[in-house]
């Protein structure tokens, strides 16, 4: 079955499911379907892999697993991880980690290898407002990034870069003001 054409990811909050697109048996059946939360699947551009996070380990990281499955899974991240999408032509994965931007080398041809997870880069940038393999976070990528891996468009978090706002409240300020008033006029 062509993953692109027939299948659509959907992520439950708990468990992912497939939906097959064509076809007379149009009913939605489990791809990972365990006791823990998994969440935000993506399919590879081939459509011969579905990357994901679970909390399986007591935290969300990241897996690969082969498409149609069951079968082999692997898990990419090593110390947390959301949100994967596939790029630079299913060479990489990229994920978040909190506030860091990770990536995995990947190489699918000849069977699936990944490498160790690297820092893209660090910042803050929005996160979506439901959770992700359970705690709160995102439930999808609210990002993306073309095709070539050289750019992402990301929503940038405003309230967070300005720091504490100070807020002065002034008791009797009817009081300061006539005694303002008073000293100009001297």
């Amino acid at each position: 079955m062509d993953a692109g054409s027939e299948m659509e990811p959907m992520g439950t909050g708990s468990d992912i499911w497939v939906l097959p697109l064509q076809g007379d048996d149009r009913k939605p059946r489990p791809f990972v379907n365990k006791k823990f939360d998994e969440a935000s699947p993506k399919f590879s551009g081939d459509g011969k892999l579905v990357a994901y996070c679970s909390n399986e380990e007591g935290r969300p990281e990241v897996y690969v697993q082969a498409w149609p499955g069951p079968g082999w899974k692997i898990k990419l991240s090593s110390e947390g991880g959301t949100d994967p999408l596939f790029c630079h032509n299913d060479r990489e994965i990229i994920y978040r980690n909190g506030d860091k931007m990770m990536v995995v080398p990947i190489k699918i041809a000849g069977g699936f290898e990944a490498g160790k997870p690297g820092l893209l880069w660090e910042g803050h940038y929005s996160h979506g407002m439901s959770s992700s393999c359970g705690p709160p976070g995102v439930s999808s990528a609210n990002y993306d990034v073309t095709a070539d891996g050289q750019r992402f468009l990301m929503v940038k978090d405003n309230d967070q870069d300005n720091g504490s706002t100070k807020i002065v409240v002034v008791l009797n300020w009817t009081e300061d003001l006539k005694r303002l008033g008073k000293d100009q006029k001297k």
